[in-house]
């Protein structure tokens, strides 16, 4: 599912043009595609949201995890339970 740019920006912890350069460079790789008609970004397959999971080191993981649920119940565009549930792990 496609995240909104502010979601990304606050689990990435990045100010607004640090997060523009992020994904301009995410983009020109083909780690992200988008924007989609929503605004949001996505990893174009399953298999590159698995290689940029397995890239953060494992001690930063369960902040990253802490800081997309934070984002996810501050959200205000509805996403299920079980996803951001995942993240409180």
């Amino acid at each position: 599912e496609p995240a909104p740019v502010e979601l990304l920006r606050s689990v990435a912890g990045l100010g607004g043009p640090e997060t523009r350069r992020a994904l301009a460079a995410a983009l020109r790789e083909g780690v992200l595609h988008g924007p989609f008609r929503d605004g949001g970004y996505a990893f174009p397959y399953g298999l590159a949201r698995r290689a940029a999971y397995e890239a953060v080191a494992e001690p930063e993981r369960p902040v990253l995890h802490l800081r997309a649920a934070r984002a996810l119940a501050r959200h205000t565009s509805p996403y299920p339970l079980a996803g951001m549930a995942g993240h409180y792990r």
